[in-house]
């Protein structure tokens, strides 16, 4: 990313929407917009965090581990606006993975310019090359900035999405991961 060209685009973006005047006060905005779309939109899908340890490539047999409420925060590819929200997601069996993986997954996938629908599928195929599972569910709640500001205007409102993958598609584990990660007394369905 060419910083000094992203803050003289929002320099002149600031301009547009204010005016002249107004853009003087605002001289700080485009370096700290800049800034933020660097640390925010210019992630990726390189740098996973942990994973699996490559000296201890064994394999896990010992049934369902589920993760949940792993918090995020993207940046919607059609706004350029914040959406935050809760990932939840269960591996069956596979690789043993290295302490704090699942947020190092979710973190570095969220970590760039994202649709929601992209993203759950981007943390399940990642989780599914790196530990080798026989399932894998990703379910992401998430309320979206550009839905509550914009036409929209829905301020509760959330969207949900998930991904399910392998033996965890089969009802029995389908609902223990329910259960366990999202259900918690309501209704839901990954």
């Amino acid at each position: 990313m060419n910083r000094a060209r992203v803050e003289q685009l929002v320099g002149e973006l600031v301009g547009e929407l204010v005016g002249a005047r107004e853009a003087a006060r605002l001289s700080d905005t485009p370096a700290g917009v800049a800034a933020w779309l660097a640390a925010r939109a210019v992630g990726s899908l390189e740098a996973p965090g942990p994973g699996p340890s490559a000296e201890s490539p064994s394999r896990s047999d010992a049934g369902l581990t589920v993760a949940r409420d792993l918090e995020l925060v993207s940046l919607c590819e059609h706004h350029l606006l914040p959406f935050f929200g809760r990932c939840h997601l269960a591996v069956l069996g596979g690789r043993r993975p290295e302490p704090g993986w699942p947020r190092g997954v979710v973190a570095a996938t969220a970590g760039r310019l994202q649709l929601q629908e992209r993203l759950t599928e981007e943390i399940a195929r990642r989780l599914v090359t790196e530990l080798a599972p026989r399932g894998v569910a990703v379910a992401i709640e998430a309320r979206h900035l550009c839905m509550q500001m914009r036409g929209v205007a829905k301020q509760r409102a959330t969207v949900s999405t998930s991904s399910v993958w392998g033996e965890l598609r089969e009802p029995a584990i389908r609902a223990q991961f329910i259960a366990q990660a999202i259900g918690r007394g309501r209704e839901a369905a990954p």
